[in-house]
């Protein structure tokens, strides 16, 4: 006599009971969106009614559902404001969500150059790392969220400013004997990451006086002319 309708109804796994989906009145195709679940016992089942009123049903078998959508992960810190010196802890943080459930995210830094990993902890924590040396103003930091079922998604910060937190090092040329009212040349090697605003001259006439000072020159010099006292 003909179809009524066609009832659909599906099942994400063997302890689930059938949930309706929809109905047609005819054909026998229907255009179904895949719901939000990963599951390897899935089944959908048709029942057929027609037009007196009696069904026939059919069930598939068990098919597979897999998940292949990526996370999403958003970095709350370090942001462009962001400025820390050298050697100084940096805090992480971010927030990661997922259609079915996350799992981790792998932690990279950057500072002007390539990302080296730094580390990886469960999704929900924040993750603290000690920064290198090497000032710049375009570090960055790059997140790798992945799910339960391997997939992925990743965020890179804003620029932030890594500031200078390495001292000096300097080593002067020591002295022979020198007479009241010379001239003398005193030299010395320094380096730095940075470079360097000046330098600072000071003087001891015996192990027991303090250090006093004398005078500063430019940070680009190396040499003084310094006249030796009356003592």
């Amino acid at each position: 006599t003909g179809f009524q309708s066609h009832h659909l109804y599906f099942s994400e796994s063997t302890e689930s009971a059938f949930a309706f989906v929809d109905s047609v009145e005819s054909g026998s195709t229907y255009t179904w969106v895949v719901p939000n679940v990963a599951t390897e016992t899935a089944r959908m089942r048709i029942e057929s009614i027609d037009l007196v009123g009696l069904t026939a049903n059919d069930t598939t078998g068990y098919f597979t559902i897999q998940d292949g959508i990526s996370p999403e992960i958003t970095i709350l810190s370090p942001v462009t404001e962001t400025s820390i010196p050298e050697f100084d802890t940096l805090i992480v943080s971010w927030e990661a969500t997922d259609n079915i459930e996350m799992d981790s995210v792998s932690v990279y830094f950057s500072n002007g150059e390539d990302f080296i990993f730094q580390g990886k902890v469960q999704y929900e924590e924040d993750f603290e790392f000690v920064i290198p040396a090497g000032v710049t103003d375009s570090a960055q930091i790059r997140l790798i969220a992945q799910d339960i079922y391997g997939n992925t998604g990743e965020n890179v910060s804003e620029y932030f400013s890594i500031t200078d937190n390495t001292p000096p090092t300097v080593s002067i040329n020591t002295l022979e004997t020198v007479n009241i009212g010379n001239e003398v040349e005193i030299s010395w090697i320094g380096n730095d990451n940075t470079g360097f605003q000046s330098h600072h001259l000071y003087f001891s006439e015996s192990t027991e006086s303090e250090f006093a000072f004398v005078d500063s020159v430019d940070g680009l010099d190396s040499a003084y002319i310094w006249t030796a006292p009356n003592v």
